[in-house]
């Protein structure tokens, strides 16, 4: 009866969970990029400290101000851009490691049976 009640866990509550779990740290990957927002906010300036100070003054200043802003704005999209990247190879990386994942789950407990008889027969996977 043991047996039995694993195999029911194992092909139904143990195998919920472990797309529960794959699902959890699929969606805190895509959270941690947030790409969308990234997205949203491509060419806004980047981390400017002093450039709303600028608006008044000569024209000198107002250039000046206005190329710090497209500069800001340049390193701002590229920026965003490299972590747009970086993070659609992560989730994708995720997205495979949590497809082989459940799809390797329902085999797992055949592999132990499978490596005995491999062993009998004398297979050596080093050789």
């Amino acid at each position: 009866m043991l047996f039995v009640s694993l195999i029911r866990w194992w092909y139904g509550l143990g195998w919920l969970d472990q797309v529960r779990m794959v699902r959890a740290r699929f969606d805190r990957t895509a959270d941690l990029f947030s790409i969308e927002l990234s997205l949203r906010t491509l060419f806004k300036p980047f981390r400017q400290i002093d450039a709303d100070g600028a608006r008044k003054g000569s024209l000198d200043v107002i250039l000046r101000a206005w190329f710090d802003e497209l500069f800001s704005r340049f390193v701002g999209s590229l920026a965003r851009t490299f972590l747009i990247v970086v993070g659609s190879v992560a989730i994708l990386l995720e997205a495979v490691a949590g497809g082989l994942r459940l799809a390797i789950w329902p085999i797992l407990p055949v592999l132990p049976l499978v490596a005995v008889q491999l062993a009998m027969t004398g297979w050596m996977p080093w050789l």
